[in-house]
């Protein structure tokens, strides 16, 4: 008995803490602006995986900030399984906290498809989404938003949520 104990408390020392969160870093390094967009490029945990689109006039102040999983939108922006994109779904990152450049705060301030100022009223853009021959916005595999789904969740399929603590991180002016 002593000794099964003594393999339970090493297995567990071995596994962590239970309910032990795993860190997801989202970066948003940002590179250059015009007078419509500031322009980025996006990491998660060290590796670049794509570009980000913010309004010039409106675009996050730098900072870090932590993120939250939504799976709804009435604006029809969550990601789902094979690049389907619409008012449901199993990713849609929000940005909590947010702050934007000219001291103004923001709910509701996500990160989704679009790469012009009018495709945003202050999220973070994550390129251009196409559509099929029959008007459906979709999601390639090499799509930045796929791209961190699958990230996030470690599949293009996944069959459930993991437990991560996602912070976001933004540099630059």
């Amino acid at each position: 008995m002593k000794t099964l104990l003594m393999v339970l408390v090493l297995v567990a020392g071995m596994i962590g803490p239970a309910g032990a969160q795993e860190e997801f870093k989202i970066t948003i390094l940002r590179t250059h602006s015009d007078s419509n967009l500031t322009y980025g490029a996006l990491g998660v945990n060290g590796v670049n995986i794509g570009n980000t689109y913010e309004r010039a006039d409106k675009h996050l102040k730098p900072g870090t900030y932590p993120g939250y999983m939504r799976y709804v939108s009435a604006n029809g922006n969550v990601a789902g399984p094979f690049g389907t994109i619409g008012q449901e779904g199993d990713f849609y990152l929000e940005i909590g906290n947010a702050e934007f450049s000219n001291g103004a705060s923001g709910t509701n301030v996500l990160f989704h498809g679009g790469n012009k100022k009018e495709h945003s009223k202050g999220c973070v853009m994550l390129g251009a989404v196409p559509r099929d021959a029959n008007g459906n916005r979709y999601l390639p595999a090499d799509h930045t938003l796929s791209k961190l789904r699958k990230a996030f969740y470690g599949t293009d399929n996944p069959n459930s949520s993991p437990n991560k603590k996602i912070i976001i991180e933004v540099e630059g002016d």
